[in-house]
């Protein structure tokens, strides 16, 4: 709704304009009527407008002196200048005020109407932009603070989609998803199912490389139904499992970041591997299994290499549905109870969670899963020559090839090993993963083209290095460096 106010001294004029207008487009409401320049200021100290018409000539305040004072005092406020006066200094003054248009009266009915369909136009890219800005300082973090005028605080929809499992490992950018949404895959799924509704919705990357966000009016329908419109266009364009959260209910801008959360918890909670799953939240209460059979069984897998054990708990898992979160804790709990509290068995225990919450993250099917967890037991646990020399051949892959597109699936297959294993291999000896090695690896050939070419634009940076998105970059610099790359760049140029 736009709201209008209509500056205007004659009276039979201000009535006959506000008539058009309610006539025009319900879209636009009259909100407040003034006789003068003066009476029109005092009135928007405490009445919200989005656009001022306001006649030239009129007594005590001019409407040019108005324009003047409305520009400095309210910048957003859109302008229109009415005047029976074709006079050349009028139109110039109303340029310099930015108005948006200059009309003549008597209005016609003709030229009103292309001007309320100008400046609802206007409006609404100007709210979406606001909206915009807004949900990017609340989810990106790319984006510094933009102050100013608050955005509107619409009624919004937040959908979460991610590419394979969710992942919960420490440095997510080698997991599978990354590749898939740097298709443009869910750009062109929008534009066949919610761009038809409204332009009004904006896509975000989430915590990782494998997430999305959409965001987007709720005014369009069922949050559920436009969920499941949009999820099974990514599918039709999916080469993976790809699953989708829909909180159910509308928010506002401000309940974002706590129902992004939510989201992801759902997803994390109920999501299950190799599956394309539709979610809502909220969901009811989360209740992982208690089940000491499993996780004795998960115990013998670890602590004996038991592949019998193994199969029979994966043929368990499909049959019940476990999720993702439940096979995370199921392990995780199998890993504290066969470690005992010495240092080393401390540090094993560490590494083994470790490359459990990679293989989770990484694996695309079931299948897949169980085979990596097939590597991942306390034997062979001992360092050997062998093991640090292949840890050593990752290292220089990582270097050589860091600007390429790097998943844990890659290394297991460069190396002949599950990718659980080369995860344990490569922190045993680094002491770190080697997705957070890469990560480090990329950020500092980012430092080296940034100094070395202060006007390069940080995107080609980014795709340079290998990140497939500026703003995911952005992010993972900030939280390495402490400062965003815009502001290293500034640190380190020579005054």
């Amino acid at each position: 709704m736009i709201r209008v106010m209509i500056v205007e001294d004659e009276p039979h004029a201000q009535r006959r304009l506000q008539r058009m207008i309610e006539r025009l487009d319900d879209f636009f409401r009259i909100e407040a009527t003034a006789m003068d320049g003066e009476e029109a200021l005092e009135i928007l100290k405490t009445t919200r407008c989005d656009v001022v018409f306001t006649d030239i000539r009129m007594p005590i305040m001019d409407g040019v002196e108005l324009m003047q004072r409305v520009r400095r005092q309210y910048p957003e406020m859109m302008l229109v200048v009415l005047s029976g006066y074709s006079d050349f200094s009028y139109v110039s003054e109303a340029v310099r005020s930015q108005a948006v248009d200059y009309l003549l009266k008597p209005l016609t009915e003709e030229a009103l109407s292309g001007l309320l369909a100008q400046l609802k136009e206007r409006y609404l890219a100007r709210e979406h932009e606001q909206i915009r800005r807004k949900l990017a300082e609340r989810i990106n973090k790319a984006a510094p603070p933009s102050g100013g005028e608050n955005a509107p605080d619409e009624r919004l929809g937040a959908f979460l989609l991610c590419a394979g499992a969710l992942p919960i490992c420490e440095s997510p950018e080698m997991c599978p998803g990354a590749e898939f949404w740097s298709g443009g895959a869910l750009r062109e799924a929008a534009a066949e199912t919610i761009n038809e509704l409204s332009t009004f919705n904006w896509e975000f990357m989430g915590n990782t490389p494998s997430e999305r966000i959409v965001v987007l009016r709720a005014d369009l329908g069922e949050l559920p139904q436009i969920a499941a419109l949009l999820h099974s266009a990514v599918l039709a364009r999916s080469d993976m499992p790809v699953s989708c959260v829909c909180h159910r209910e509308p928010i506002s801008l401000a309940e974002i970041d706590r129902t992004l959360k939510a989201l992801r918890k759902e997803l994390e909670q109920r999501g299950r591997i190799g599956e394309s799953l539709l979610l809502e939240s909220p969901g009811g209460p989360w209740r992982p299994r208690g089940d000491e059979e499993a996780l004795q069984e998960a115990s013998n897998c670890l602590s004996r290499n038991d592949a019998a054990a193994l199969a029979r708990l994966f043929a368990r898992f499909e049959r019940e549905k476990w999720s993702q979160g439940e096979l995370y804790r199921l392990f995780s709990m199998a890993i504290t109870q066969i470690c005992d509290r010495t240092p080393v068995a401390y540090a094993r225990a560490q590494r083994l969670r470790a490359a459990l919450a990679d293989s989770i993250s990484s694996a695309l099917s079931m299948e897949e899963l169980r085979s990596d967890l097939s590597s991942l037991s306390l034997s062979g646990e001992e360092a050997s020559t062998e093991t640090a020399s292949v840890a050593q051949r990752i290292e220089h892959y990582l270097r050589k090839n860091y600007a390429e597109h790097i998943t844990n699936q890659t290394l297991g297959s460069v190396f002949g090993y599950v990718p659980s294993y080369v995860s344990m291999l490569f922190r045993r000896e680094y002491g770190i993963s080697p997705s957070e090695y890469l990560t480090d690896i990329r950020i500092e050939q980012a430092k080296r083209l940034l100094l070395e070419n202060p006007n390069a634009l940080i995107r080609d940076v980014a795709l340079d290095v290998g990140f497939k998105s500026q703003h995911h970059f952005s992010r993972t610099f900030k939280n390495h460096e402490g400062l965003w790359p815009s502001d290293f760049v500034h640190e380190r140029r020579p005054s």
